[in-house]
């Protein structure tokens, strides 16, 4: 899994907090919360912002229903390695024939890069379960800015809320993040976090509407 932001990122976003491997929160704590963050970002959005591999260690396989198209479980696609289909899976030891990508009469599917969809110029799969494989690599060949600023806002907000429950109880209420220094921690969080709350919600809505919509030819698509 891809990290989204880092520790250097945080502490900058608040205001060049120390952050290592002495400080409380630690980096190794810090480091924990933008794992969590990048995970959950992923996990709403469907999707990784970083480069990712399907290898041929642990190929990608398709029952094919003989339609003219294979839809790829990671989209979008940013190329396709390989493209194989069973010649009989029946046989005692199968064998497997390549497809190549391109669109002269020589070759066999083009590919749908942001749909993650092949489309097949040829009639030589047949229907089968498990008799399509693939490789391919997926993903962003660099994070959204957005998607890096969701993240270090949303490991900020975490920073801000450990302070200030650590200050809390130990220095009789008063709140330091970095050089700042509050008397007044439950109106200072209050404050300062919903101006990060209000930037997070704005950062979540682009997770639904960020990413292209499409309509397509029936004969594409179901």
């Amino acid at each position: 899994m891809a990290s989204y932001t880092t520790a250097a990122d945080v502490a900058a976003e608040l205001g060049g907090v120390t952050i290592n491997t002495t400080s409380t929160p630690t980096t190794n704590t810090v480091n924990t919360w933008i794992s969590d963050a990048s995970d959950e970002i992923e996990q709403v959005a469907g999707r990784v912002f970083s480069v990712a591999v399907v290898t041929s260690d642990a190929y990608e396989y398709h029952d094919y229903d003989a339609s003219g198209k294979i839809r790829l479980v990671n989209a979008p696609v940013i190329s396709v390695e390989s493209v194989e289909y069973a010649n009989d899976l029946n046989a005692t030891a199968v064998t497997w024939s390549a497809l190549s990508e391109g669109r002269t009469s020589s070759t066999h599917f083009v590919t749908y890069l942001d749909e993650g969809v092949l489309l097949l110029r040829t009639t030589a799969p047949k229907y089968g379960t498990q008799n399509i494989r693939c490789t391919y690599t997926y993903g962003y060949l660099s994070t959204p800015r957005w998607v890096k600023r969701l993240c270090t806002l949303l490991v900020a907000k975490r920073y801000i809320l450990s302070v200030a429950n650590k200050s809390a109880s130990t220095e009789g209420g008063a709140v330091s993040v970095g050089t700042i220094r509050v008397d007044d921690p439950n109106n200072y969080v209050h404050t300062h976090l919903q101006r990060v709350n209000t930037e997070i919600d704005l950062l979540w809505q682009r997770v639904g509407s960020s990413f292209k919509s499409y309509s397509y030819d029936s004969t594409l698509y179901d």
